[in-house]
C-alpha cells in the first residue's frame, strides 16, 4: 500500500526533471541578457533617458550592466571637444547592485529617482554567448571609444545595432511614433515634458535643416524609449518578460516660470513703452540696447556658422536661422548711432527694382491625340504614361480633377487598383495625380505592365474606367468616401504650426488669397457628382492627350 502512495510522487519528480534538463538543454549558455531603459531625469544630458544591457552568467555568478553613455569630464580640452562634436564617449562595466561599499547602477537612477524597466531578451544560447563575447571585446581599451553622435550613434543606438546584427532586425521596421514625425519633433516631447523650455528654444536655434527631416522606423529608436516600444511590438517575438525594477513616483513637470515666450513678451512691451518717452536719458537707453541687441544676434550667428562648418554636428548645417542672426550684425552694433553712408545703407532697405512683366502663354488646344516614346537603359519593365492638359491650380476645376485622381487611383480600393492591379493581375502598379500649376497643368495616368500584359491593354481598361464615369454618376457612397478623404487630409495638413506656415506661404505666393486656409475646404465641400462627370468629360478624352511608352533599351545600362 506504502509503494502504491510513493508512485505518484515519482512520477512527478520525473516530470519535474525532464523539464528542467529539457530547458537546460535549450539554453546551456546559462546567461541572461535584458534591456535596461531607465526613464529621464533633471539634467539636460538625462532628459531624453538612458539604455544599457545587464547579463547576469549564473556560471561565473556575475551580474554586470555594459554602458556605451559613459564620457570622462577629465578628458582634456573637455567642453571644447564637446561642442565640436569630437568627445570620445566610451562603454564602461559597473555592477548592478551595490558591492564592496559602493552603489551599483540601480541605486544610482533609483537615488536621484529615475525609474529603470528590465526587459528580458529572447534570444537562444549561441547569441547569447555571442552577444556577451562581442560586449567583453568592446571594453578592450584599444576597441571601447566612438564618437558619439546624439542622433544617430548614442548609448542606445549601439544597443540596438548589436541586436540587429547577432539576432533579428524586424523590430526596426515597425514605427512607435506617427508617420511622419521629424527628429525635432521627437526631442521637443521631452524637452516639453521635462520643463526644459529654456532649453528648448536653445536647441532649436542651434539645429538646422537636416533636424527637421522625417525619421524613419529604426531612426526613431535613438530615444530609449522607442527602443524599449520597438521590442515590445515586433513581430518577431524579442521579449521574455517586461518589469519595473523598483517603485518610481515621476515629479511633475519643473516647466520655469519666466518661459521664453513670457520674457521675450515682457521685454517687447517694455522696450515698445519707452519708445513713447521724450526723456533724453531713456532715448540714448534704447540706442544702447539696439546696440546690445545687434551684437548679441551677430554673436550668435558666429556661433551658427562655427556650429556649422567647424563641428562635426550634421544636424547644425543648413541652418536659416542665419537669415536673421546675421554676423555682420556683431560689427554694426558699435555704430548703431552713426551717420556714415555705410551704416545708412546697412540699415535701409532694399530699393525696389523694375516691375515684373508677367507674360501669359496661350497655348491651341489638344484635338489629336499623339504618341511619344523613350528607352531608358536603367530600367526593366515598361510604363505607360498618358497625359492630358488641365487648367490652372486656381481654378475650381482643378480640384475637381483632384478628386477623380483620388476616386481613380488612392488607395486599394480605388476604381484603377482595385481593377487591373488587385482583380484583373494585369500591371504592377496604377496610378493617377493631377499635376496642376499656376498656368496649365497636367493630369498623369501610369501603368506598369505585369507578366504578357501590354501597356495597350493596360490604356484600354483605364479608358474604359474614364469613359463610365463620363457617361454615369459615381455612387453616393464613393462620393462620399471622397468628402471623407478631404476633410480627414485638410485637418491633418493644419494640424500642426508647420503644416499651417507652409500652406499659409502657398495660398499668398502661389494664389494670392491667404484665406484659402479657412475657405478652400468648403469648395471641395461643394462639389457635386454631377460636376465630376462633366470635368471628366471636358478634360479626360482620348483625343485630348499624349501617350508616352516609356520602355527598357536594347543596350545595356551604361551606369
Amino acid at each position: 500500500m506504502q509503494k502504491i502512495r510513493l508512485f505518484p510522487f515519482f512520477l512527478l519528480f520525473g516530470f519535474h526533471f525532464l523539464v528542467f534538463t529539457s530547458v537546460a538543454a535549450q539554453d546551456s549558455s546559462r546567461l541572461r541578457i535584458s534591456l535596461l531603459t531607465c526613464t529621464p531625469g533633471d539634467e539636460l544630458y538625462s532628459t531624453f533617458g538612458h539604455s544599457a544591457f545587464r547579463v547576469i552568467d549564473s556560471n561565473a555568478v556575475t551580474d554586470i550592466v555594459y554602458n556605451y553613455g559613459t564620457f570622462n569630464f577629465d578628458d582634456p580640452n573637455f567642453y571644447i571637444k564637446f561642442a565640436r562634436g569630437k568627445l570620445l564617449y566610451y562603454v564602461s562595466t559597473e555592477h548592478f547592485n551595490d558591492k564592496d561599499g559602493y552603489w551599483g547602477f540601480k541605486s544610482l537612477y533609483q537615488y536621484t529617482n529615475r525609474g529603470m524597466t528590465e526587459q528580458v531578451l529572447n534570444l537562444t544560447a549561441a547569441e547569447k554567448r555571442t552577444i556577451l563575447d562581442f560586449l567583453n571585446n568592446n571594453i578592450k581599451e584599444e576597441n571601447k571609444y566612438y564618437r558619439y553622435d546624439f542622433f544617430f550613434d548614442n548609448c542606445t543606438t549601439r544597443l540596438r545595432d548589436i541586436l540587429k546584427k547577432e539576432h533579428d532586425s524586424s523590430f526596426c521596421r515597425k514605427p512607435v511614433m506617427p508617420e511622419g514625425s521629424r527628429f525635432r519633433q521627437a526631442i521637443h516631447q521631452y524637452l516639453d515634458r521635462n520643463g526644459k523650455d529654456w532649453s528648448k528654444l536653445s536647441i532649436d536655434i542651434l539645429l538646422g535643416l537636416p533636424c527637421d527631416a522625417v525619421m524613419t522606423a529604426e531612426q526613431m529608436q535613438f530615444l530609449p524609449d522607442n527602443l524599449m516600444k520597438s521590442l515590445d511590438s515586433s513581430a518577431h517575438p524579442m521579449v521574455l518578460s517586461s518589469q519595473n525594477l523598483y517603485p518610481f513616483t515621476p515629479v511633475g513637470n519643473k516647466s520655469f516660470f519666466f518661459t521664453p515666450l513670457l520674457t521675450f513678451s515682457l521685454l517687447f512691451a517694455f522696450i515698445f513703452l519707452l519708445g513713447f518717452a521724450k526723456n533724453k536719458f531713456v532715448q540714448a537707453s534704447l540706442l544702447g540696447f539696439d546696440g546690445l541687441f545687434f551684437f548679441l544676434t551677430g554673436m550668435l550667428g558666429i556661433i551658427l556658422i562655427l556650429m556649422w562648418t567647424a563641428t562635426d554636428h550634421p544636424m547644425c548645417r543648413n541652418n536659416f536661422n542665419l537669415l536673421w542672426a546675421w554676423p555682420t550684425h556683431a560689427v554694426i552694433a558699435f555704430f548703431v548711432s552713426s551717420k556714415k553712408n555705410w551704416v545708412k545703407k546697412y540699415f535701409s532697405t532694399i530699393p525696389k527694382g523694375a516691375p515684373v512683366t508677367r507674360q501669359k502663354v496661350e497655348e491651341a488646344p489638344i484635338t489629336q491625340e499623339f504618341k511619344a516614346s523613350w528607352e531608358d537603359p536603367n530600367i526593366q519593365i515598361p510604363m505607360l504614361v498618358a497625359s492630358y492638359r488641365t487648367p490652372s491650380m486656381k481654378s475650381r476645376d482643378a480640384r475637381v480633377l483632384d478628386m477623380i485622381s483620388t476616386y481613380l487611383s488612392d488607395g486599394k480600393s480605388s476604381k484603377l487598383y482595385k481593377k487591373i492591379v488587385d482583380d484583373k493581375k494585369m500591371a504592377l502598379q496604377i496610378g493617377a495625380f493631377n499635376y496642376s500649376q499656376e498656368d496649365y497643368g497636367m493630369y498623369l495616368i501610369y501603368g506598369l505592365p505585369m507578366g504578357e500584359n501590354t501597356t495597350e491593354s493596360i490604356l484600354k481598361e483605364i479608358d474604359a474606367e474614364i469613359v463610365k464615369m463620363q457617361t454615369e454618376l459615381i455612387s453616393e457612397n464613393d462620393f462620399q468616401k471622397l468628402q471623407n478623404k478631404f476633410e480627414s487630409n485638410y485637418v491633418s495638413n493644419n494640424a500642426s504650426v508647420e503644416g499651417i506656415a507652409d500652406n499659409l506661404a502657398t495660398y499668398y505666393m502661389l494664389y494670392g488669397d491667404i484665406n484659402l486656409i479657412n475657405t478652400e475646404i468648403d469648395i471641395y465641400r461643394s462639389i457635386t457628382r454631377e460636376e465630376i462627370r462633366d470635368i471628366a468629360k471636358k478634360y479626360l478624352n482620348s483625343n485630348q492627350r499624349m501617350i508616352l511608352d516609356y520602355v527598357p533599351a536594347k543596350d545595356k545600362a551604361q551606369n
